[in-house]
């Protein structure tokens, strides 16, 4: 899953696809909520993932959203994935984050 970190975003939102490749079934849910992709609102439903691993750090039971079909084109780390941080650290190659306890 391609995935951009984006702080101005409210939350985790997946693409439609993504959603798919992880057998959410997005063409069974209603997409009737507005959520802050970090530059516009999106049309998006809202989920619990049961679990999200980015590199080597899983969450579990996350808050997430699933933006309507052609909405996004990458999944977005907003801040629901940030607050689960206890530090992040950026160079001009890498992204260094340890998670809360």
């Amino acid at each position: 899953m391609l995935s951009r970190i984006v702080p101005g975003a409210e939350a985790v939102i997946l693409t439609w696809n993504d959603a798919v490749e992880l057998d959410l079934k997005p063409n069974r849910l209603t997409f009737d909520l507005k959520v802050d992709a970090g530059r516009r609102l999106v049309n998006a439903t809202k989920i619990v993932l049961p679990s999200l691993r980015v590199g080597g750090i899983e969450f579990t039971n996350l808050d997430a959203f699933i933006a309507r079909d052609y909405e996004i084109e990458t999944t977005v780390l907003g801040a629901a994935f940030l607050k689960r941080l206890k530090v992040a650290h950026a160079t001009d190659d890498d992204i260094f984050m340890l998670a809360k306890n």
